[in-house]
């Protein structure tokens, strides 16, 4: 971080492209939703997860994100996400989950 300017995490290169902040922000997102997905999958096999629709378009509205406390909620919730996978046993580590009303058997990968 320190070798950045300050401005340059929050600026998009075109208006329909994210920041590097609301990169990092997304990737939160996603590890929050892959850590959830494997506590389903160990948890309940066989949940129906319903529809999954389409992404949204990149909104042109920038949103204001802090740097310093979107790397701290990703350190954060890899931390949680590598603690709940080291928890699981290994018959925990396949499973099956419902997306649109197919069943998909699903192995985790990178246990330890």
């Amino acid at each position: 971080m320190a070798g950045l300017p300050a401005g340059l995490w929050s600026r998009r290169p075109h208006a329909h492209t994210w920041s590097i902040v609301e990169y990092l922000s997304h990737i939160v997102e996603v590890t929050a939703i892959h850590r959830l997905g494997a506590a389903v999958i160990a948890e309940s096999p066989g949940t129906d997860l319903g529809s999954m629709s389409g992404a949204e378009p990149i909104s042109t509205e920038v949103p204001h994100l802090d740097p310093v406390e979107v790397l701290g909620r990703l350190e954060r919730e890899a931390a949680d996400y590598g603690a709940y996978l080291r928890s699981l046993d290994d018959w925990a580590w396949a499973g099956t989950m419902i997306i649109d009303g197919d069943e998909y058997r699903i192995r985790m990968n990178g246990h330890v």
